[in-house]
C-alpha cells in the first residue's frame, strides 16, 4: 500500500491504518476465505488475482466492521476493544476514510472499469428478512419503532426477538435458509460436485443451533 513516496509518508500511513491493523489481527473463522477460494474450483481464476481479491474482500469486510462498532457505540470485538476505543474517534475514521480510497485504487488496479459504488454497502438501516417478514405482520409498528431506535438495550433487543418470534418471521427465516441450503446442494450436483463449496455450506449450517 503507498500513501506517500517517503520513508516518513509510509510511517503515516502505518500510523494511520493501526485501526485497520487491530482489527485485522484478531481471531477469525476460516469460512469466508474458504468460501471465496472454493469458487475458483469453476471460475479458474489465476492465483495471483484470486489472492489479491480475497485481499480487498477482506479490506472491505474489516472497514465495515470498524464503521459498524462506531455506530453502534460496541466496545469490544471478539472479546478485545474495538478499534475506536482503542485509537480513538478520530484517527479511526480518518483510518476508514483511507481503507475506502486503499480499496478503490486497488480496485482500479484490478479492473480499470471498476466503479467505486462501495457506499452504498456502508449504508446503515439495512432490513433484514425477518423484519421485512414482521412488517406485514400485526407486530409491525413495534418493531419497526424499536428498529428506528438503534438501541444497545439489551432487554430491548431481546423484546424485539420474542416479537419476531411471536410474528413468525425468524421460522421464516429458517424455512427460507433450509430451502436455500437445499436448493444449492441441487445445484453444485448438477455441476459435478464441489467439495471445498460443500464444506463451506455446512460450516454455514451454524445457523441452525440458534
Amino acid at each position: 500500500m503507498s500513501f506517500l513516496n517517503s520513508k516518513s509518508g509510509d510511517n503515516m500511513e502505518e500510523k494511520i491504518l493501526l485501526p485497520y491493523t487491530h482489527i485485522k489481527n484478531l481471531p477469525t473463522k476460516e469460512w469466508c476465505r474458504n468460501m471465496q477460494t472454493s469458487f475458483n474450483h469453476w471460475l479458474r481464476v489465476p492465483q495471483d488475482k484470486l489472492e489479491e481479491v480475497i485481499n480487498i474482500t477482506e479490506m472491505f469486510y474489516i472497514c465495515t466492521v470498524i464503521e459498524d462498532d462506531i455506530l453502534d457505540g460496541t466496545k469490544l470485538r471478539r472479546g478485545v476493544p474495538t478499534a475506536h476505543s482503542t485509537f480513538g474517534l478520530p484517527l479511526t475514521v480518518n483510518s476508514i476514510s483511507h481503507l475506502q480510497l486503499l480499496i478503490l485504487q486497488r480496485c482500479m488496479r484490478l479492473h480499470p472499469k471498476s466503479s467505486g459504488d462501495f457506499y452504498d454497502d456502508l449504508t446503515e438501516g439495512k432490513f433484514t428478512l425477518p423484519i421485512i417478514h414482521a412488517t406485514k405482520t400485526s407486530k409491525r409498528d413495534a418493531i419497526l419503532n424499536i428498529l428506528k431506535q438503534k438501541t444497545n438495550d439489551f432487554t430491548l433487543k431481546q423484546y424485539c426477538v420474542s416479537l419476531l418470534e411471536q410474528a413468525g418471521s425468524l421460522q421464516y427465516t429458517r424455512d427460507v435458509l433450509t430451502k436455500l441450503d437445499s436448493e444449492l446442494r441441487d445445484e453444485i450436483k448438477k455441476f459435478g460436485g464441489n467439495p471445498p463449496l460443500e464444506a463451506v455450506l455446512d460450516d454455514l449450517l451454524s445457523w441452525r443451533d440458534t
